[in-house]
């Protein structure tokens, strides 16, 4: 499966222990980092 930069980065937010949303959107380094993208590549994920 191919990721995009975004799901890569927010793959290993949450694989190393869970993190919500925000805590995610507030590591990854910006314009990516925003809380609706964030959101977005989770549901993504999970289709």
């Amino acid at each position: 499966m191919n990721f995009s930069t975004k799901q890569r980065s927010v793959l290993l937010s949450i694989t190393t222990e869970w993190q919500t949303a925000i805590q995610i959107a507030n590591q990854l380094p910006k314009p990516s980092g925003n809380l609706s993208d964030v959101q977005q590549v989770l549901k993504d994920l999970l289709s």
